[in-house]
């Protein structure tokens, strides 16, 4: 491409070359935070504070610490009913056929 600056190089060029690979990398990084329950809790316990709250580490103090089974369980329903789309838009982006 020439006389094309680098940035419209990149945007036309390397970013559609990588887009596939980034959007692998945000599905897993997503699914990863969405679990991420074990570190938090042996390691700090949701504290200082609420510094490092999830939602399933939050879920989990509503329903077995505080036993608020209902507010945890419908939590978790709003938390499942969030996740499924963000997931299923990156997995139908992943799976779609590439054109040449």
């Amino acid at each position: 491409m020439d006389g094309a600056s680098p940035w419209h190089t990149f945007f036309s060029i390397s970013l559609p070359l990588v887009a596939p690979i980034l959007l692998l990398a945000v599905a897993f990084r997503l699914l990863d935070a969405v679990k991420l329950f074990d570190i938090i809790y042996i390691m700090t316990g949701g504290g200082p504070g609420t510094n490092t709250y999830t939602a399933a580490f939050y879920l989990y103090e509503k329903g077995f610490q505080e036993f608020h089974l209902s507010q945890a369980t419908a939590g978790s329903w709003m938390f499942l009913i969030l996740t499924i789309p963000v997931i299923s838009v990156l997995v139908r982006r992943l799976l779609r056929p590439e054109t040449a």
